[in-house]
Formats: C-alpha cells, sequence, structure tokens
C-alpha cells in the first residue's frame, strides 16, 4: 500500500511539472504576434505601390482576419501583400469615394486597382477602386 502511494505522488508530480512546462511555453491567444509597425501615409508622396489584382482573407498561411492583395509580376508566381487601411485610405465602389475606406464592403475575390505604400512586405493602402468599377467611372471622366 505504501509503494502504490509513492508512485501516486510521483505521478502527480510528473502531471504538475507537465502543465507548468506547457503553460509557460504556449502562448496563448491574447498574446497572438502584434501586426507590424504600418508604413507612413501621406498625400505628398507618390505611392511607391500600384496594383490591380484581387482581395483574399482567411486564406491558407496568410495572417487570419487580415486583407491581402492577390497580384501577378511578368515571371513569378501569384504574389500577396498584406493591406493595412487606416484613416487616410480612400475606397471607391461604384464611383462613391468613402474616406476612410469602408471595408465592410469588401469581397474575397473583388478585383482592385491599388496604389499605396510599401514597405516591410506590407502595403499602406492610400486608394482601392473596385476594378468592374473602374472602367464605368474611368469612362465618365
Amino acid at each position: 500500500m505504501h509503494r502504490f502511494f509513492k508512485i501516486l505522488a510521483a505521478g502527480l508530480v510528473l502531471v504538475l511539472v507537465i502543465l507548468a512546462i506547457w503553460y509557460i511555453w504556449v502562448p496563448k491567444k491574447s498574446e497572438a504576434p502584434l501586426a507590424p509597425t504600418p508604413p507612413p501615409v501621406t498625400s505628398v508622396e507618390p505611392p511607391n505601390f500600384t496594383r490591380t489584382g484581387a482581395l483574399v482573407r482567411n486564406s491558407p498561411g496568410l495572417r487570419p482576419d487580415t486583407w491581402y492583395l492577390l497580384y501577378e509580376a511578368a515571371g513569378q508566381p501569384a504574389l500577396s501583400t498584406e493591406l493595412l487601411f487606416n484613416s487616410q485610405s480612400e475606397c471607391i465602389f461604384a464611383g462613391n469615394v468613402t474616406l476612410p475606406c469602408d471595408v465592410t464592403k469588401l469581397a474575397a475575390g473583388m478585383r482592385v486597382y491599388l496604389e499605396g505604400f510599401e514597405q516591410n512586405e506590407l502595403v499602406a493602402v492610400r486608394k482601392l477602386e473596385a476594378e468592374n468599377m473602374a472602367s464605368s467611372s474611368a469612362s465618365a471622366r
């Protein structure tokens, strides 16, 4: 009987040690990595990133709940870049400009023309225009 309690105590100590190690090294959901610092957006500088592509969100291998632009470049496979929207981001849907951009109107797969500032693999959006609306607003000019 005495041997039984020793084995039981050793098992409990082992479980407590494993739980302590797990608690220390396993990241918590609230400790998710912070988004990188966005590049500055200024209306004076010309954008250094202009592309036409498709919007994607919650795709495998990309940060969850984050918008990306999926686009092509000559001689390269499909590329993606993370998009950052702020108070200076302008969106155009059917000729209607929203400032700041109303990201609730964005949809995965939407074709867009985008201008922004690329830095550290991020693009701070200055202007996003829905492509199917772009041709109609361009012809109205």
